[in-house]
């Protein structure tokens, strides 16, 4: 949405006639007739019905299969080797034909590190589900804040244009009496196809607003109208507070299990230095039955030259770069924490003071010049002006209630912490 005060108050300030489009009217009764839909109720669907959300399922499945695999023993092998099958006759004489299984053995707890390093891949995994969930939510509820403050806009324009309208009609009454001047019915004419256009546009802000929220849980279309108190705002905590929740944020749980993945793969690597031992046992026989012999075999890998010495390498600067990333993590998150809480506290006593000071003293002046201007106490222009300054501050007071919003969403996207159900 536009939040160009100047512009808006310009276009808003001239309450216009009664002469609203067809679609304008129809779309308000429709809003009017359709059942309300909460913030609650919205989360609800979109946690049920989201494709994003539902196609995250798929990597616990994905998950839960890498660490069944990383659980497997390494397969038998079966060999047959015939000997002295070609040659003279009496190497023909001495042929034997050998028939082995054997199994490698894995030593230094490498299957046990492996499931480990899958585990902790599973884990990862969740923070960013929970990551993406967090996102996902947070532009939803911030969407949610959006279409109700478009509704609320729609609302003001259509004051406006009922405000110009009676302007109009009492402009009329005066130039006809003789009380007032020519020029003021077509600069209110003027006003008046400005506050229709406003509301025009402010119909089509709401449409496309209203569809964008649908897609959160993969409709084309809404049909109930919004409900919530976009001027409620919540009690902000303490800063102490909110930072002591800082530990248990998405992120920080995201980079601790990021760690933890490093530290499996360095476990693994380093496992992988010690050589694995593959036993055999077989029967050898040769041409007659009298030949015959029991085979047993080990095999050891001598590991003179590749010690897996550069992946152990690799896997520590790896993980020793994120152990110094994470390490200015909780600066960098309280930072942001800090910036967030001193832009709501500022928002609040912005709100606070539109609530308790402005609109009241901007509704009761404007009250006080319309009569007085019907009564010839006051000018065209002190009305316009008292009349311009109901329609921006209003606008300016639901663009500061979305902004708090908006804010506050974002902090408890930062946090993780329960739902924000403030509305």
């Amino acid at each position: 949405m536009n939040r160009n005060l100047p512009a808006l108050a310009l276009l808003l300030a001239i309450n216009l006639t009664a002469t609203g489009s067809v679609a304008e009217e129809s779309t308000t009764k429709q809003l009017k007739e359709n059942a309300a839909l909460t913030l609650k109720e919205a989360t609800e669907r979109t946690l049920r019905a989201n494709k994003l959300l539902a196609a995250s399922l798929w990597t616990s499945s994905a998950q839960d299969a890498r660490i069944e695999q990383a659980s497997t023993h390494p397969n038998p092998e079966l060999s047959i080797v015939p000997e002295n099958v070609i040659g003279d006759q009496f190497f023909r004489d001495q042929f034997q034909n050998t028939v082995e299984l054997s199994q490698r053995l894995e030593l230094g707890e490498k299957r046990s590190n492996r499931v480990a390093l899958a585990t902790s891949e599973k884990e990862k995994a969740f923070t960013e589900i929970e990551l993406q969930r967090n996102q996902i939510l947070s532009e939803l509820k911030t969407q949610f804040v959006h279409v109700l403050s478009d509704q609320k806009m729609l609302a003001l324009t259509e004051r406006a244009k009922k405000i110009t309208e009676e302007t109009l009609m009492n402009v009329r009454l005066r130039v006809s009496s003789g009380a007032g001047s020519s020029y003021e019915e077509p600069r209110t004419r003027v006003l008046l196809a400005h506050a229709e256009i406003a509301a025009e546009h402010a119909e089509h802000e709401l449409l496309s607003s209203r569809k964008e929220l649908a897609t959160f849980w993969n409709e084309e279309s809404l049909e109930e109208e919004l409900t919530g108190e976009l001027l409620k705002t919540p009690a902000l905590p303490e800063l102490e507070q909110l930072y002591s929740r800082l530990e248990s944020s998405p992120r920080v749980l995201q980079a601790k299990a990021d760690e933890r993945l490093k530290r499996a793969v360095l476990s693994l690597e380093q496992s992988k230095q010690t050589p694995d031992a593959t036993v055999g046992i077989g029967w050898r026989h040769g041409r007659s039955l009298e030949n015959q012999a029991a085979v047993l075999s080990l095999s050891i890998p001598l590991q003179i030259f590749d010690q897996n010495q550069g992946r152990v390498s690799e896997a520590t600067s790896e993980l020793s770069k994120l152990q110094t990333e994470n390490e200015g993590l909780p600066v960098k998150m309280k930072a942001t924490v800090f910036a967030l809480f001193q832009e709501l506290k500022h928002a609040g006593t912005e709100l606070e003071l539109m609530k308790t000071v402005i609109i009241p003293e901007v509704e009761r002046a404007f009250t006080l010049v319309k009569d007085g201007y019907n009564l010839g106490r006051y000018t065209y222009l002190e009305h316009t002006d008292a009349q311009t300054a109901v329609i921006e501050n209003h606008a300016a007071q639901i663009a500061a209630a979305e902004k708090y919003h908006t804010l506050y969403i974002q902090l408890h996207q930062l946090l993780g912490v329960p739902d924000y159900d403030a509305l």
